[in-house]
């Protein structure tokens, strides 16, 4: 039952002024834009509006569509068709296909739920950090209003992405219901991640994809190798849990390995060994967690023994020197001299001392969306906008929706990871599998965000974030009680 639905018995008898009143309103507007964009590009946008009824008519499939196209499609040219970029593109009124899609299928809910067809589902233990999310938006949008310094096409395209952060957990929870839906959800997800993993492993082989530092890569963004590590973190759990994996995804997993290792991303390798050691750690048995970190323990006391010993030598030069292999030569950029010598690094030091700088003189506010930070110390090198947000998600949503900001971030990542490893025994396996996997990704990602910002930020992994936190609270509402009965179960034959 859904917002454009034709009841044959027992129709309103409001119903058919309701239809004139669309009729009206889809006539008055084609004329309109007849007017404004000329009579071709109003012809052309007609099968467009076409797509966005079928979406209102249909709003849990147009959800799954937009999460799929998100993670499908890339900024710019930079993915296997570049011409589909075009999703991303604003249309005239400042919005683009994502916020029509959004608005669509927000409308479709809410009319649902004014006519009784559809139940509010709560968000479970997502209400208070997005609730607290959402005063530190209305915070943000009034402090930066009153800063003479704020830009305001900076301040709604702030505010347009947390809009996203908040509504579209929302959605989930209302549209994805039951177990059911809970598995269509997870088919899109992990059918695109496989996409993702060939993808960008073509694009590599291929030399169509971006060039980090005379080197093509898989990825430039962020948002496909964290979705790949996802999706190894979730095979790594089937592994642990004695589930068997396909035989195609067991050929997939080296592939996606190698997508994310090839995007020279050294924050999402980061990711990779935080979420492998969680779910390594909380999936093992007592005697595998401490021959884990025994190992762990031993590579990390061999890292500054092995560096000390190749300085000695002279081998560490020597292999900088003749190494051309772009993954070695990506990660001696993590040693501190490296690190010290990097514009790059060094941008990014400045940056938060002048953040902090700024964040000394209105520690509570911050500095409101739309509004850039000022330069106390030198910076080696200027980005084109780069002032509105800050390389370090908590250090970016604290300047610009202040305390409360920084405290909803911290938050939703705490109640995340907890809900998801508290998932971890759910009866259906994969489930258990995402779940776990889910915990360890959020986990990677909060690290990895401590040298750039993605959520909150950016529209691409706000939209995948937002999506599995409200999955997360559905597969809470729908296994919490079974959880709960195998834990009193287990608790009365102990």
């Amino acid at each position: 039952m859904t917002i454009i639905a034709l009841h044959a018995r027992k129709a309103p008898h409001w119903e058919p002024f309701t239809a004139l009143l669309a009729g009206a309103l889809l006539g008055g507007s084609g004329g309109v834009a007849m007017h404004v964009v000329g009579p071709l590009v109003t012809l052309l946008a007609l099968p467009a509006v076409g797509v966005l009824v079928w979406m209102a008519a249909r709003p849990r499939t147009a959800l799954y569509i937009l999460i799929a196209l998100v993670g499908l499609l890339e900024v710019g040219s930079l993915g296997f068709v570049p011409a589909l970029s075009l999703f991303y593109v604003r249309l005239p009124g400042y919005l683009a296909l994502p916020d029509m899609m959004l608005g669509v299928i927000t409308a479709s809910v809410l009319y649902d739920v004014s006519r009784g067809r559809r139940e509010l589902k709560g968000l479970g233990p997502f209400t208070w950090p997005l609730l607290l999310l959402t005063v530190a938006l209305m915070m943000g949008l009034v402090t930066g209003y009153f800063n003479p310094a704020s830009d305001s096409i900076a301040l709604l395209n702030s505010a347009r992405v947390l809009v996203f952060l908040l509504v579209v957990p929302f959605l989930v929870v209302s549209l994805v219901t039951t177990e059911r839906h809970v598995i269509r959800f997870l088919a899109v997800l992990f059918g695109t991640i496989v996409f993702k993993a060939l993808e960008g492993v073509f694009l590599v082989i291929s030399q169509r994809g971006p060039v980090i530092e005379g080197d093509p890569a898989s990825y430039f963004e962020h948002e496909g190798p964290w979705l790949l590590i996802l999706g190894l973190l979730t095979a790594l759990a089937m592994g642990l849990g004695r589930h068997r994996l396909p035989r195609w995804a067991l050929v997939l997993v080296p592939v996606a390995a190698a997508a994310v290792l090839l995007s020279y991303r050294r924050s999402m390798w980061a990711a990779t060994v935080v979420g492998a050691l969680f779910v390594l750690f909380a999936g093992l048995s007592y005697r595998g967690r401490m021959r884990v970190a025994v190992t762990t323990l031993v590579v990390l006391l061999m890292i500054p023994l092995t560096t000390g010993l190749t300085d000695s030598v002279g081998l560490s030069q020597a292999i900088e020197r003749e190494s051309s292999n772009p993954v070695l030569q990506r990660a001696q950029t993590l040693t501190p001299d490296a690190l010290a010598a990097r514009k790059e690094d060094i941008y990014r030091a400045r940056e938060r001392e002048n953040v902090g700088r700024e964040l000394q003189g209105s520690p509570l506010l911050g500095l409101g969306l739309g509004v850039g930070w000022r330069e106390y110390y030198a910076l080696p090198v200027e980005y084109e906008g780069a002032r509105i947000y800050v390389h370090a998600t908590p250090l970016s949503l604290w300047i610009k929706l202040g305390i409360v900001g920084l405290l909803g971030n911290l938050a939703l990542i705490f109640v995340g990871v907890r809900t998801a490893f508290r998932l971890r025994r759910a009866p259906h396996p994969l489930i258990a599998a995402w779940a776990l996997g889910l915990a360890g990704a959020l986990l990677g990602l909060a690290v990895s965000e401590l040298s750039g910002s993605h959520t909150g930020s950016g529209l691409r992994m706000t939209i995948l974030v937002a999506a599995n936190v409200g999955l997360l609270a559905t597969a809470a509402r729908c296994f919490g009680h079974s959880q709960d009965s195998q834990r009193s179960l287990s608790a009365a034959t102990t």
